[in-house]
C-alpha cells in the first residue's frame, strides 16, 4: 500500500478529511459550538488560561428533559458555579466541607428548635420558640420556618436571636492582610406577629454586639452590615456603620416596602466580602414571595478588618405596647479562609 505524503493530503484540501470548515463564530475564548451546521461561540462559556469558565448567566430556562444545565450564578458579588434541573430552581455547588468552615443553621418543620448543621452552637433566642405549621395555601407557609414569639404585649417586646459570646463563626469586612478575612453570608427571615404595629422595626444581617437586642432603632447600631427598617422608614433599607454614629441607609425602593401583614413576608440576604485590606461588601436582598431583588455595593462605613462580626437579628415593637415574633428559616457564614 502506498501511503501519501503530508503534502499531498494538506494540497487535497477538504477532499482528503470528513466534515467541513468555517470560521470561528462568536468572541475570541468563546466555546465553539453547532449552530444549525456553522461554528458559533457561547457567550456564556469560555476559555481563560487553558481553563473552563463559566460567565454569570444571564436568562436561564429549564433544560430539556433528560438535561441538567451548568452555568454560573453571580449574587451579591459573588460568582458561583451552579446547576438548573428540570424544576427550575437554579441552586449552587456547596464547596466541600473538609476545605471550609461554615456556621450553619437550618428551621425545619415540626419543631420548636434549630437544627445546628456546622460550625458552632446555636444562637441564644428571645422570644418562645414557636413551632410553624407548614400550609399549601401560600409559598410561605411551604417554606420551613421557626418562630420566636413575644405574645404577651409589652412596649419593650423584642424577638430574636443574638450571639451572646465568642462561641460562634466570627468574620470580619475584609482583612488586616491580603490573606485574610472576607466572608459569604446567606440568610433567609422574616417579621411573624405585630407586624402592622407602626412603630414596628427589624434587622437581619451581621454586628459586633453580643449582648441582647433592646428595642431600638436599628440605625443606631454600631459595627454592622444588615438589612431592616426603622420605624418611620417606608421601604426596607441596607444599613452599615462603623464604630462611631448612625448607619449610612440604602433605601431599597418601593419593590421592598416595609411589611404590615402578619406572618406573610421572607426575604433572604446575601453578602459578599473579599479577603484583604480593600473592604467592601457586596450584597443582594431577595423577596422570597414575589421575587424581586436588588443589589448593590458598600465601600465605606464599615466595621474594621479587624472587628470580628456574627450573625444577629430581631423585631421589636418601637415603643408600642404590642406583641411581636420573628421568622427564621436558615442562615450560611462562611469565612474565607
Amino acid at each position: 500500500m502506498v501511503v501519501p505524503a503530508l503534502s499531498d493530503i494538506v494540497r487535497a484540501g477538504t477532499s482528503a478529511f470528513a466534515g467541513g470548515g468555517g470560521s470561528p463564530g462568536g468572541a475570541t475564548t468563546q466555546v465553539q459550538f453547532n449552530d444549525a451546521g456553522a461554528f458559533a461561540g457561547a457567550s456564556e462559556v469560555e476559555i481563560e488560561d487553558n481553563q473552563l469558565r463559566l460567565e454569570n448567566a444571564g436568562a436561564v430556562s429549564a433544560p430539556a428533559a433528560g438535561g441538567v444545565k451548568l452555568v454560573g450564578q453571580t449574587a451579591a458579588g459573588l460568582t458561583l458555579p451552579a446547576f438548573l434541573s428540570q424544576d427550575g430552581a437554579l441552586r449552587n455547588f456547596q464547596r466541600s466541607l473538609a476545605d471550609s468552615f461554615p456556621l450553619i443553621w437550618k428551621s425545619h418543620f415540626g419543631a420548636n428548635a434549630l437544627s445546628s448543621v456546622a460550625g458552632g452552637a446555636v444562637p441564644t433566642a428571645l422570644g418562645t420558640a414557636t413551632i410553624n405549621a407548614a400550609a399549601t395555601g401560600s409559598v410561605f407557609g411551604y417554606i420551613n420556618k421557626l418562630s420566636w414569639l413575644v405574645t404577651v404585649a409589652a412596649t419593650t417586646a423584642v424577638a430574636g436571636f443574638y450571639r451572646n459570646a465568642n462561641n460562634l463563626r466570627t468574620v470580619t469586612v475584609g482583612g488586616p492582610g491580603a490573606d485574610r478575612g472576607g466572608f459569604h453570608f446567606v440568610g433567609i427571615w422574616g417579621p411573624s406577629t405585630g407586624v402592622a404595629t407602626a412603630t414596628h422595626r427589624a434587622m437581619f444581617g451581621l454586628t459586633t454586639a453580643i449582648a441582647a437586642p433592646t428595642d431600638v432603632q436599628p440605625s443606631t447600631l454600631l459595627n454592622g452590615v444588615f438589612m431592616g427598617w426603622d420605624a418611620a422608614d417606608a421601604n426596607i433599607q441596607i444599613m452599615h456603620n462603623d464604630s462611631t454614629g448612625a448607619c449610612t441607609k440604602i433605601d431599597l425602593g418601593a419593590s421592598f416596602p416595609v411589611p404590615t401583614v402578619n406572618d406573610a413576608s421572607l426575604y433572604k440576604l446575601e453578602m459578599y466580602s473579599p479577603k484583604g485590606t480593600t473592604q467592601s461588601v457586596s450584597y443582594t436582598v431577595t423577596d422570597i414571595i414575589s421575587g424581586d431583588t436588588v443589589s448593590g455595593q458598600i465601600t465605606t462605613d464599615m466595621p474594621s478588618g479587624t472587628t470580628l462580626l456574627s450573625p444577629r437579628g430581631y423585631c421589636s415593637v418601637g415603643g408600642t405596647s404590642s406583641v411581636v415574633g420573628f421568622n427564621f428559616v436558615s442562615l450560611y457564614l462562611d469565612p474565607l479562609i
